[in-house]
């Protein structure tokens, strides 16, 4: 297959990954469909020698591994750049110190080389450290496994992020993907972006993605989250515009998103030390989401009593449960 024809396209995000970046890009090293993949690792200004490993690897298959380096951005500014450079049918990301199941990578590129859907959701598994206890995680879309369906049609809660979703290159480019620089949770903002627009979606059960947990500062620990509350708002801001200009075209999923994400955020306000300005900031997003989103504001009660209990109270209650509990449910 010529170079510039591509079947899928992976974007593998790598900042200081030394340690981790050949079992990655080996997991990509599967003789039948090197042909047809394209993996666009971005160094993101690494102070290690992660760039240099990669060229090993764009050196012995210059036809499937390229290497991009460029100043510290951010997570997003790395998938911005892939975008913009893919030649890939199909695009998914790879975090740089997480890998994939080879045959079912394989597995994925047969599909998307065969079937023409807006999205390809697959299956992934935690992994524990290097080669840990492993879980795959099954999905809330079991029942729809094996086959192709219409988003629209797809029943209950169908919040798909990073790690199972394959996405048309070209819907990417028609919304105009450019996340923003130095800052975490983007993802959630790939995942959402082409929701609007996309048609039909292949779910298959092929676990693809081995996400690695415990690895010392991930984004998804509590401390980590408070930490980066700014960055929670700031991706919130964005998935909130991106519903509010979206329109009845898998209207429901796209409530099920944003609620799930706006649910996260006042979660992480929950995790922070209890204050009269913590308290503010929260009754502040509750006033604007009911106003700008009463759809997602009527919903969050049915998930959580507390929430319920808070409202019921002018959020006197806030002070029973702020600080008190790490997995606020």
């Amino acid at each position: 297959m010529n170079s510039s024809n591509k079947i899928l396209t992976v974007s593998v995000a790598a900042y200081n990954v030394s340690a981790y970046i050949r079992k990655n890009l080996d997991s990509c090293i599967v003789p039948e469909i090197m042909d047809d993949l394209e993996v666009i690792v971005v160094d993101d200004g690494s102070k290690d020698n992660t760039a240099q490993i990669v060229q090993e690897y764009v050196d012995r298959y210059p036809n499937t591994f390229r290497l991009i380096s460029k100043e510290n951005g951010g997570y997003g500014t790395t998938v911005n750049q892939s975008v913009a450079a893919a030649r890939g049918k199909y695009f998914k990301i790879l975090d740089g110190d997480d890998w994939f199941d080879p045959a079912a990578l394989k597995h994925l590129i047969e599909l998307a080389r065969s079937q023409n859907a807006d999205w390809i959701v697959t299956r992934y598994t935690e992994v524990i450290g290097e080669d840990g206890p492993a879980t795959e995680l099954i999905p809330k879309w079991e029942q729809y496994e094996g086959r192709t369906v219409k988003i629209n049609e797809v029943q209950g809660i169908f919040s798909v992020g990073m790690w199972p979703l394959t996405v048309k290159t070209d819907l990417l480019r028609k919304v105009h993907l450019q996340l923003p620089p130095h800052t975490l949770y983007t993802d959630q903002i790939f995942a959402v972006s082409t929701l609007p627009i996309a048609e039909d979606v292949l779910f298959d059960s092929a676990s693809v993605y081995q996400y690695r947990l415990g690895r010392d500062g991930q984004s998804v620990s509590p401390e980590s989250r408070i930490k980066h509350f700014d960055d929670t708002c700031r991706v919130f801001d964005i998935l909130l515009d991106i519903y509010l200009k979206s329109g009845e075209k898998n209207h429901a999923q796209m409530v099920s998103r944003l609620e799930r994400y706006y649910y996260a955020l006042i979660r992480t306000i929950f995790l922070m030390k209890p204050s009269a300005d913590n308290k503010k900031l929260l009754q502040t997003y509750e006033e604007r989401i009911k106003k700008e989103a009463p759809e997602i504001y009527a919903l969050c009660p049915k998930r959580s009593k507390k929430v319920l209990l808070m409202r019921m109270t002018n959020y006197l209650a806030y002070y029973l449960f702020a600080g008190r509990e790490k997995n606020w449910s």
